[in-house]
């Protein structure tokens, strides 16, 4: 029954995922909407077919999705089924464009400040990459130099994410589209490293990447497909060495194929939380929130 039920979400999903990969086959960017879908099937349907397969490590905090009530279950597939559709339906009123032309748009430095610019660029990313570099031999392991970063630097730990974002906005320039422009960005994503290691999120690690393959020149669905297959890959095998509970067991030397399913669940996979989330559900009012409404209006003062 439950392969059935896969079937029938990977069905719709995949249907659904069509003008997204439509729109990257003719060189056009997919709108918001359509990386939703994509979205979607990232966050729900790898990690049923990991459960439905009993792959599943199972969570403590949240619920099997197939180990729900009945009444539960059947939702969270109605939900799942029908959120892709929900969200082109939505973009027809706020983004009636199907997708944009892939026009590379680089903008140029000035020729007064551009020395300046390198300069600065180039100091603060050494900076950034010596004491990243310098907190982890302060530390006995990654895990403890997140903890012991995050306690001494407290919000100015956005320092070390500078070369990321000196990245994301050199690969916009005109100047990065030559070898030497090349070198210098690469140099940013090494420095990227360097300096957010300490802080023990392999997000840090694959960002520079994803800003390199997909954003520098034109996006395609090889890119895509090529970045998240090797993304994938490159978190698994980072995983024992990012995780407290990897470390304390010493479990370096897991089979790749049960790290890449306890990545894809851990780090992806939603359904679990879904069912959790239904079943503390109301149709009206809340079991969880301090009054009906509460999350709209914690929401409205957030932003």
């Amino acid at each position: 029954m439950n392969f059935i039920i896969i079937a029938a979400i990977l069905f719709s999903h995949v249907m659904a995922a069509y003008p997204f990969i439509t729109n990257l086959q003719k060189d056009r960017m997919p709108n918001t909407a359509h990386f939703a879908v994509v979205s979607v099937i990232l966050y729900y349907d790898f990690g049923l077919m990991i459960e439905t397969a009993g792959l599943s490590i199972g969570n403590s905090y949240f619920i099997p999705f197939f180990e729900a009530k009945p009444s539960i279950v059947f939702s969270a597939v109605l939900l799942l089924t029908t959120a892709p559709w929900l969200f082109l339906a939505g973009s027809k009123f706020t983004n009636k464009d199907n997708g944009q032309n892939l026009i590379n748009k680089f903008s140029k430095l000035r020729i007064s400040t551009k020395s300046l610019f390198y300069a600065v660029i180039i100091a603060i990313s050494i900076c950034a990459s010596i004491i990243g570099i310098s907190e982890i031999f302060q530390s006995d392991s990654l895990w403890g130099s997140r903890a012991t970063i995050t306690a001494k630097w407290g919000p100015f730990i956005l320092f070390f994410y500078l070369p990321l974002y000196f990245l994301a906005f050199y690969t916009r320039q005109s100047d990065s589209d030559s070898k030497n422009g090349l070198l210098f960005s690469v140099g940013l994503a090494i420095a990227t490293v360097l300096s957010t290691v300490a802080i023990a999120q392999r997000t840090n690690m694959l960002l520079p990447i994803l800003i390199l393959v997909l954003f520098r020149k034109k996006i395609s669905l090889q890119k895509i497909v090529i970045f998240v297959s090797v993304s994938i890959v490159v978190a698994s095998i980072l995983l024992p060495f990012f995780k407290a509970q990897k470390q304390e067991s010493q479990d370096v030397g897991t089979n790749i194929g049960v790290l890449i399913a306890e990545t894809i669940e851990v780090d992806f996979y939603r359904g679990g939380v879904l069912v959790s989330a239904l079943d503390k559900t109301d149709v009206l009012g809340t079991k969880i929130m301090p009054y009906p409404m509460s999350g709209y209006v914690y929401s409205l003062l957030f932003y």
